[in-house]
């Protein structure tokens, strides 16, 4: 054997293992890639499954708030029924409140990552739940039964959007812009 076999032989091994490296790397790479791409779904599904927790807490107490008001409004103007029913509106109004932060600070973590429209649809059915609010301080008697009702109407509507624009999201779709 000389030289020149010897080098030959050492360039055929060294090649079959550079190459068999390099492929291992590329497998490696590969793997890692779609390891990570795993795990930042399953983190995804986590943060929106806790953000509609949260929307269906709201939901709930607006719900809540609504039916006592519409109790309120069966009972006569100015009756200890009636001021007792507002007392109760004001103390469901506490919880709705509570939730409404944990809301807010759920559209900060859809933004986080990268789930803007159901960050924008969350945003809209938050700032409509916190109109209920206001209609405490609108208690009369007169129109008061419609608002009312488009209110819910309006809820319900915003959150058909917000599920709409989650569930593709929630699988992995690539998220669409707002629209």
């Amino acid at each position: 054997m000389t030289w020149l076999d010897v080098t030959d032989d050492a360039i055929k091994i060294g090649l079959g293992v550079f190459l068999g490296g390099l492929f291992s790397l590329l497998v490696l790479r590969l793997s890692h890639r779609h390891e990570l791409r795993k795990e930042n779904l399953r983190r995804r599904q986590e943060i929106m499954e806790r953000v509609v927790e949260h929307l269906e807490a709201v939901d709930e107490e607006v719900s809540n708030v609504v039916a006592q008001m519409k109790v309120c409004l069966a009972a006569p103007s100015r009756s200890d029924a009636r001021e007792e029913g507002r007392k109760q509106v004001l103390r469901l109004l506490e919880g709705l409140d509570r939730n409404l932060t944990a809301l807010n600070g759920d559209e900060g973590k859809l933004l986080l990552i990268g789930l803007v429209g159901s960050a924008k649809r969350l945003a809209d059915y938050r700032l409509a739940a916190r109109d209920s609010f206001t209609f405490v301080e609108q208690y009369d008697e007169q129109g008061f039964d419609d608002r009312l009702n488009g209110l819910i109407d309006r809820l319900a509507g915003l959150r058909a959007d917000f599920f709409k624009q989650a569930e593709p999201e929630y699988r992995g779709e690539k998220p669409s812009l707002i629209s």
